[in-house]
C-alpha cells in the first residue's frame, strides 16, 4: 500500500515538473524580440532639389473655340436673276476686298432709271424759258446743269438755289421730286451688285447662277480666313490676373503649329454654372480654320518672388516634403498661383532642399537617403 502511494507521489511530481517547463516556455515565447535597426536597404532613396526664388509671373491656361472676326451671312436687296460671276460663288471660293461675290440681272431696272432721267431732263428743258424770264439770276446755273446733264450716267448733283420764290417755282414743277425719286432708283440699281466687304472667302453657297433670287434671301455665308477671335472661360480666382492686352500662346492639338493671341475684352458678368469669366482673345494667322478648338496659356501679371514646383509635389493643398537631417519634413506653403501641372508657392528659403519626387508612404520624420 505504501508501495502505491509513493509511484503516485512520484507521478504528481513529474507532472507538476513538466507542466512548469512547458509554462516557462510559453511565457518565454511572449518576450518582446530586442528592436534592432533597419536595415540601410529599407531606407527611401529620395531626389531632391534646391529652391530658387525668383520674380514669377501668373501663365493662365485657357480653352476654346476660333470664330472669325468677320463673319457675315450674305442676303439680297432686289429681285432678279443670279448672273455667272468672274469667280464662281461656290465654298472655298477667295475674293480680295471690294471683288463682286454676286450680281443680278438689272437690265430692266437700269433701262427704267435711263427712262425716267431723260424725262427729268425734259422737265428742266421745258422749264428754262420760264426761269430766263422769272428768275434771270438762277437761269444761267440751270442752263450749265442741263448742258453736261446725260441720262446714261448717274444724275448730277442739283445746282444750289437761295432764292426763295425760285425754290417754291421748282417745288411747285415736282422737280425735286423726280430728282430723288431717281436717286433712290439709283441706289437700288447698286443693290443688283454684291462685293466682297474685306477680304475672305465663301464658306457657305446657297444658290447657282440662273436661280431667281428673292429680295432678302439668304445666299450664302463669306468669312475672313485670317483675323479669328477666341472665346475662353476663364476661373474667377484668376481673372484679377489678367488685362486686356495681354499676349498669349495659343497651340492645337489637331493642327501643328504656334500662334499668338492677345486678349481683346474681358466680360464683367460671371457665369453662374461654371463660375467662369468670358475673355475674348485676338489671334490671327494662316492655317487656322473656323470652329476649331484650341488651348494654350495667357501671359498674366507679374507676381511676387516665389518658387514655382511641379503640383505633383504639392500635398494636403499646402504643404511640402522636404528634407531636413535625413528625414522627411512637412512644410506648409502658400499656393499664389497654380495652373495645370505647375504651382507658384511662397514661404520656402532659397535653398530649401525640396524632395523632387513622389515618394511612396512617405510620412512627417520618414528616413530617407538622398540621391543624385
Amino acid at each position: 500500500m505504501d508501495f502505491m502511494k509513493r509511484r503516485w507521489a512520484v507521478g504528481a511530481a513529474i507532472a507538476i515538473l513538466a507542466l512548469g517547463v512547458l509554462l516557462n516556455k510559453t511565457l518565454a515565447g511572449m518576450k518582446e524580440p530586442p528592436k534592432e535597426d533597419p536595415p540601410k536597404s529599407m531606407i527611401a532613396p529620395v531626389a531632391v532639389a534646391a529652391v530658387e526664388n525668383i520674380p514669377q509671373q501668373a501663365l493662365i491656361a485657357f480653352s476654346g473655340r476660333l470664330m472669325s472676326q468677320q463673319k457675315i451671312d450674305v442676303f439680297t436687296e432686289v429681285n432678279g436673276r443670279l448672273l455667272q460671276g468672274a469667280k464662281a460663288f461656290k465654298d472655298g471660293t477667295s475674293f480680295k476686298r471690294g471683288e463682286v461675290l454676286l450680281k443680278l440681272d438689272d437690265t430692266d431696272t437700269r433701262y427704267s432709271i435711263v427712262a425716267n432721267r431723260s424725262n427729268f431732263q425734259s422737265v428742266l428743258t421745258g422749264l428754262l424759258p420760264d426761269l430766263k424770264i422769272d428768275y434771270e439770276d438762277g437761269f444761267d446755273k440751270w442752263r450749265v446743269y442741263l448742258a453736261s446733264f446725260d441720262a446714261s450716267t448717274s444724275i448730277p448733283d442739283l445746282p444750289d438755289v437761295t432764292n426763295e420764290k425760285e425754290k417754291n417755282f421748282l417745288v411747285a414743277r415736282k422737280v425735286y421730286n423726280q430728282y430723288y425719286a431717281i436717286k433712290s432708283q439709283e441706289a437700288q440699281l447698286k443693290k443688283f451688285t454684291i462685293a466682297a466687304p474685306f477680304d475672305g472667302i465663301v464658306s457657305q453657297a446657297n444658290v447657282n447662277p440662273n436661280t431667281i433670287i428673292r429680295a432678302g434671301q439668304r445666299v450664302g455665308v463669306f468669312v475672313d480666313p485670317i483675323n479669328y477671335e477666341l472665346e475662353a472661360g476663364i476661373s474667377v480666382r484668376d481673372i484679377s490676373k489678367i488685362r486686356v492686352g495681354n499676349t498669349a500662346t495659343v497651340l492645337s492639338s489637331e493642327l501643328q503649329g504656334e500662334w499668338q493671341g492677345k486678349i481683346s475684352r474681358i466680360s464683367e458678368i460671371v457665369d453662374a454654372n461654371t463660375q467662369t469669366v468670358k475673355v475674348y482673345l485676338e489671334v490671327s494667322g494662316s492655317k487656322l480654320y473656323e470652329g476649331v478648338y484650341l488651348n494654350g496659356s495667357i501671359n498674366g501679371v507679374p507676381l511676387d518672388s516665389a518658387a514655382r514646383i511641379p503640383r505633383f509635389l504639392v500635398v494636403n493643398g499646402s504643404q511640402v516634403y522636404t528634407v531636413q537631417s535625413n528625414k522627411l519634413k512637412l512644410l506648409d506653403v502658400n499656393v499664389i498661383h497654380e495652373s495645370n501641372d505647375v504651382m507658384v508657392v511662397k514661404g520656402l528659403e532659397d535653398g530649401t532642399v525640396l524632395v523632387n519626387q513622389v515618394v511612396p508612404g512617405a510620412f512627417d520624420g520618414m528616413e530617407v537617403e538622398i540621391i543624385e
